[in-house]
């Protein structure tokens, strides 16, 4: 059985620094567990049980997919900060707008978000293909 604080922290080691480390714990454990949720629904051609019971996975994970789930939980990271983002720039005046440039900040994100999908794009493709012999 993996635990999910195994997850957790290869999700937080994608971060680096971030305000997220800086919450309180039992916040920042409500949040780790709502990305973690999206990410296993996200995750549909796992082939272990990701059913999580007292903080444990059912199955014992591989690396490939402690790394799938950990990779997928930025997407909802990043969306919560682009929502924080438009929330913003509704807020303030078309002045303010242009010396602050949030319109510069959001479409990084939305980048960084595109890259984030691309990447697990990819893991799963490699994690749902792998040993399949693509000559029979």
């Amino acid at each position: 059985m993996t635990p999910v604080t195994e997850i957790y922290d290869l999700f937080l080691k994608h971060l680096g620094k971030d305000d997220l480390l800086e919450i309180d714990e039992s916040v920042l454990e409500d949040l780790l567990e709502s990305y973690l949720y999206v990410s296993i629904s996200n995750f549909e051609q796992c082939k272990q049980d990701l059913t999580i019971e007292d903080g444990y996975f059912k199955s014992e994970l591989n690396w490939k997919e402690k790394q799938i789930l950990a990779k997928g939980m930025l997407i909802p990271f990043v969306d919560t900060k682009i929502l924080n983002r438009d929330t913003l720039t509704i807020h303030i005046t078309d002045s303010e707008y242009s010396i602050k440039s949030p319109a510069t900040l959001l479409n990084n994100l939305l980048k960084t978000k595109e890259m984030y999908v691309k990447e697990l794009r990819k893991l799963k493709i490699g994690y749902a293909t792998r040993g399949v012999d693509i000559n029979e």
